[in-house]
């Protein structure tokens, strides 16, 4: 018999002896010890991928990747089914860049799935890759976008559908039949690209009223920050928060590394990753264009496996509550490095 399944009978065993004896609760606890382990050993992967498409309330899609009870493949089985987690799996959010979609970042969504998460990702009103047989989503009547080279000018109800969608997606994963009973709603994080990092920022505490529920960790990927700076809000996040910028996005990376900028003005926990020859689209799945599978591209782009590494360790300690020692260590290969805990 396995030794934790040994341990659990003997402290049951003990259990039934000590009742009597006022002990049972020390008995109780001694039976629940090796459950921490096993949910570390049976919920790290690396797994196979299942992949499940679901809608929004207007049809847009939903774009579903989670782990799979299988030995690791390269590409996903579609509406394979989940495998078993003793804790559950955590639910991680992508809200896309503009003129984006669900499926722009492949070599992420999908290795973060193989490592233990579920991954969600909905298509936004402004999605444009990926929906080449159709015309563009319309805009949503109350839609309220202003000029991106006005920050000052964007309050909480810029963009705000983009949030909504975001909270709809946790409604319609979790309700699923096939995946619904193995995601802890609890544990939520948050993930955006450009406008899709403006947004999950929003959604953590960055704009009020646009809180989700259960989000305890958000990533922004080279995110679009200057109205929450303009505006003072970035101080206001109410979770430990993730940058990661590219040396070569000249539009993006002075508002977030600087001083001033977005990492600076926000709270701890907090992280500040800078990959050095990559600019604004190393987030989307153009630096994978010549292999067939995220393994293969993975194999071979170095800032990928990077950007991986760096969020997977990130959610790791923050949802998993795991050790992610990659995170205390002085930032090897990266352009520069930052966290303050």
């Amino acid at each position: 018999m396995p030794v934790g399944a040994t341990t659990c009978v003997l402290a049951l065993w003990m259990a039934r002896a000590w009742a009597g004896r006022g002990l049972l609760v020390l008995a109780v606890l001694l039976a629940m010890m090796p459950v921490a382990h096993a949910a570390k050993a049976d919920c790290d992967g690396p797994f196979a991928v299942g992949r499940r498409t679901l809608a929004l309330a207007d049809g847009r899609e939903i774009a579903v990747w989670y782990p799979v009870a299988a030995p690791p493949t390269p590409a996903p089985r579609e509406d394979a089914p989940i495998a078993s987690c003793p804790t559950r799996w955590p639910l991680l959010l992508f809200s896309h860049g503009v003129a984006g979609c669900n499926e722009q970042v492949l070599y992420l969504t999908e290795e973060i799935a193989r490592h233990g998460y579920v991954v969600a990702a909905p298509n936004h009103r402004d999605a444009i890759c990926g929906v080449v047989t159709r015309r563009k989503y319309p805009d949503a009547p109350d839609s309220t976008r202003p000029a991106f080279l006005d920050p000052a000018a964007w309050t909480a109800a810029a963009w705000r559908e983009r949030m909504e969608d975001l909270r709809q997606t946790v409604q319609v994963v979790t309700a699923d039949d096939r995946l619904g009973r193995a995601i802890d709603r609890q544990r939520l994080g948050l993930m955006g690209h450009s406008l899709g990092g403006y947004t999950v920022l929003g959604a953590a505490g960055g704009w009020n009223g646009w809180e989700i529920p259960g989000v305890r960790a958000v990533l922004a990927l080279a995110p679009f920050v200057q109205p929450l700076l303009a505006h003072r809000r970035l101080r206001a996040l109410q979770v430990p928060v993730m940058y990661q910028v590219a040396a070569w996005d000249f539009g993006i990376t002075p508002g977030v590394v600087g001083e001033g900028g977005a990492f600076a003005a926000s709270p701890a926990p907090k992280y500040l990753v800078e990959l050095g020859a990559a600019g604004h689209m190393l987030w989307t799945n153009l630096p994978c264009n010549a292999y067939t599978t995220t393994t293969g591209c993975l194999a071979a782009v170095a800032e990928a496996r990077l950007v991986d590494a760096y969020a997977l360790a990130f959610f790791d300690r923050h949802l998993k509550g795991w050790p992610a020692p990659l995170l205390d260590g002085k930032g090897a290969g990266l352009r520069e490095y930052r966290a303050r805990r």
